[in-house]
């Protein structure tokens, strides 16, 4: 890569991961011996610039992508490393994305302010949350798919929502933009890490 590395995927019961970068494409690597596999990821004849954002299926087969050369969600077939979808409707660049644990929805947050919950079937939006931050950097599902957390700039804070009706049940305040989250297996604690 070209520019620092935005995101990390190890592929299931495989010796490979999937990389992103801020100013360059998604990447496959051989882990054994740290050699590029194929040519950088296309979408049809473009080089992909500039992704910000991927989380790979948890089945492994699909890997979604948000990059600063346009507002989409692109989903990528693993195998085939070629675009097989793309969901329009946010404004300005998805830099976060999130898979529910039955692979039937995904999450992108936005530099818009919004997040956003797909149907991996249809393509479709079935929620937009608009979530009070300036720019959404952090969005995950709880292991029940449930609830909704974001984290972003302005309003500094985790906000954790009904994965349903987009309602707000909580607000954790930090002192900076929080830049990722994790839920424990059982769902009950929620970590946020922060510039703070």
């Amino acid at each position: 890569h070209t520019s620092w590395v935005e995101g990390v995927a190890h592929l299931p019961g495989r010796r490979q991961i999937i990389t992103c970068a801020v100013h360059d494409s998604l990447r496959l690597w051989d882990v054994e011996s740290g050699a590029q596999i194929g040519e950088d990821w296309r979408d049809g004849s473009d080089l992909l610039t500039g992704v910000r954002s991927m989380a790979l299926s948890p089945n492994g087969k699909m890997i979604v992508s948000g990059s600063r050369d346009n507002n989409n969600v692109r989903v990528w077939n693993v195998e085939a490393r070629k675009v097989i979808a793309k969901w329009e409707g946010h404004t300005k660049f998805v830099g976060a994305l999130s898979w529910s644990a039955d692979s039937k929805q995904v999450l992108s947050g936005s530099w818009d302010g919004t997040a956003r919950a797909w149907d991996v079937k249809s393509g479709k939006t079935v929620l937009v949350i608009k979530t009070g931050h300036e720019v959404v950097q952090v969005v995950i599902y709880s292991p029940d798919a449930t609830k909704i957390a974001t984290g972003g700039l302005n309003e500094n804070a985790v906000k954790i929502w009904d994965a349903k009706t987009g309602e707000l049940f909580k607000t954790l305040k930090h002192d900076h933009q929080v830049y990722s989250l994790a839920w424990t297996l059982e769902g009950k604690k929620l970590i946020s890490g922060s510039f703070d």
